[in-house]
């Protein structure tokens, strides 16, 4: 059924099992979307409305589920109902489904259904020229990653039928890393589209039940407000203790699930409820003016990051010292191995969290057995010619608050997303200075970035020391310092220093000041980008190498402590 009500189309479906001679269930569905797709490519502000019986939260991964999906995104349309919308008793159980659905791509329309008695499906209501309502959100032109093509084994095949291989007389590292690089890149771009669309949700508190509750607290208020009496009264009362009780219990619900589950998990259940997650529209003051601009907002934050580090650097009295020539080749031993590259990568997470190349982690993971080869030749070639590839030497920061108001740049600090290569590459480097030992590059004083140890060693340690020393009547003092963008200082001059009385081999010296010399850096925020600055010092907040190089950086501190006063003990965490 279509209605037309001025410049709105109206579309009314029922989807029936009913097939016409020669069709079956699939074709008869076909036809169905065949006819929407018509009717909405001739249609500028359209709301489709009805029973598709097809429920896309439990239906995704089947056929009827993805080409619904796909209509939806070719049209940008915004699917509204987000709670079931049938509940019915099927052999003695209580079935529920979201199969009454609205699809529109209008701004400012709202749809909500609410419970009947007399039926098993919901009555859904629309409504136009509204704002949103406070539990849901939409998100305008969003880009985002379409997912639904992509398989593991797709992805290989897309990858060898792109790669070229490389030369055996290939030796230049920008060249064997592009050739890489833009192999994966169309692959995924074959299979992960990206596309922009109105993305809606749904606060994770308002759940069926709670919306039915609250539809019925409304009713019996206008029922009360309309008659005055005191039985209506006392049920409003009672529905609205009811609908207290269900928010505070499914409040708890998701918390409890968050902290049980994975670390990461707990965190963002942490940093959610403290306000500390990544916001993409921010209001930032600037001399008591507004920003909402979002590049405009980029450029505040680089300016804050880039001004912190030269003010830093300009009042903090530092010899540098001067880097001898690193010539130096590498044993047979010491060389990358494919089963060095192929650990370095099962090590990498599945987060999405992507660098300038914009490939995740995962993707290196599902390429592992066609990529090994390549890369174990990429990365000898780097600690041969002592070069990083220049796409890897460019950070992508994303702010991140981390105490105070959100409107204050000063209150946010950075962290980078770097490729996902140069984080295979940084972790077969980690592995091969570990040969030495952590406790020849750190001590015992180092609590922070060390495998086995954390804040609670750290503690443990700090208390042992207290009493013993106090058990023998000696006075002791505490003295905390918080060191002000650490990493952000670290002179890469001064490893080297530190790595040479190391002993590490002069090769893998000079990669790693390659690694920390020209790099450049810009702020993102959504889909806007700030300028680009250069960073003369630090290692990146974010890359998988930088806490090791700090670590190394830091290990003269203790002597330093002890030659003011021997009775000095220093921990770092």
């Amino acid at each position: 059924m279509v209605l037309k009500k001025g410049e709105i189309t109206v579309v009314g479906v029922y989807r029936h099992f009913k097939c016409f001679e020669g069709e079956n269930i699939r074709s008869n569905f076909d036809r169905m979307m065949l006819n929407l797709s018509m009717i909405s490519s001739q249609s500028s502000n359209i709301i489709v409305v009805g029973d598709f019986n097809v429920d896309p939260t439990r239906d995704y991964n089947s056929y009827y589920g993805q080409k619904l999906e796909e209509w939806k995104n070719n049209n940008i349309y915004d699917q509204l109902i987000g709670s079931d919308t049938r509940i019915r008793m099927v052999n003695g159980t209580m079935q529920k489904l979201m199969i009454d659905l609205v699809y529109t791509n209008m701004n400012e329309v709202r749809s909500e259904s609410e419970f009947m008695n007399l039926s098993d499906h919901n009555l859904l209501k629309i409504k136009i020229g509204c704002s949103e309502p406070k539990d849901s959100y939409v998100r305008k032109g969003t880009a985002y990653l379409d997912w639904r093509k992509y398989s593991a084994r797709k992805m290989n095949n897309a990858f060898v039928s792109l790669f070229r291989g490389i030369n055996i007389h290939e030796h230049d590292v920008d060249d064997i890393n592009d050739k890489i690089t833009t192999a994966i890149c169309l692959a995924l771009n074959q299979l992960v589209p990206k596309r922009q669309a109105n993305i809606t949700g749904n606060n994770p508190v308002i759940s069926p039940e709670i919306r039915n509750l609250r539809n019925r607290k409304s009713r019996l208020f206008k029922k009360w407000k309309k008659s005055g009496d005191i039985e209506d009264f006392n049920k409003l009362r009672q529905a609205s203790n009811e609908l207290n009780y269900e928010v505070k219990m499914e409040r708890k619900k998701i918390l409890h699930n968050a902290i049980n589950g994975t670390s990461k998990e707990y965190w963002g259940a942490i940093n959610k409820v403290l306000g500390k997650s990544i916001v993409e529209d921010m209001k930032i003051m600037d001399n008591g003016r507004e920003v909402r601009d979002s590049m405009e907002v980029a450029n505040l934050f680089s300016e804050f990051f880039r001004g912190k580090v030269e003010e830093l650097d300009s009042r903090s009295e530092c010899v540098d010292f001067e880097v001898p020539d690193l010539q130096g080749i590498m044993n047979e031993s010491e060389y990358f191995k494919e089963n060095d590259v192929e650990n370095a990568i099962e090590c990498l997470k599945n987060s999405k969290a992507m660098g300038l190349d914009e490939v995740p982690g995962m993707i290196i993971k599902h390429l592992k057995k066609v990529i090994i080869r390549p890369l174990c030749w990429l990365f000898n070639n780097i600690v041969d010619t002592g070069k990083i590839p220049k796409a890897w030497k460019i950070s992508k920061i994303i702010p991140i608050h981390k105490k105070g108001a959100k409107n204050l740049v000063t209150n946010y600090r950075p962290v980078s997303n770097i490729s996902s290569l140069s984080k295979v590459f940084e972790r077969c480097i980690i592995e091969k200075l570990r040969v030495i030992g952590d406790d020849i590059f750190v001590g015992d004083h180092q609590h922070a970035f060390r495998k086995g140890s954390s804040i609670v060693t750290a503690g443990l340690t700090v208390q042992d020391f207290l009493a013993t020393e106090l058990q023998d009547n000696k006075i002791v003092l505490a003295y905390s310092a918080d060191l002000t963008a650490a990493f952000d200082l670290l002179r890469p001059k001064l490893l080297v220093k530190n790595l040479l009385e190391l002993k590490v081999n002069p090769a893998m010296i000079r990669t790693i000041y390659n690694f920390l010399s020209d790099r450049s850096a810009f702020v993102q925020i959504g889909e806007s980008t700030s300028f680009n600055w250069e960073i003369p010092m630090g290692c990146v907040q974010g890359s998988v190498l930088g806490p090791i190089l700090f670590n190394i950086y830091m290990r003269k501190l203790p002597e330093i402590i002890k030659s003011v006063d021997q009775n000095w003990v220093l921990l770092v965490f």
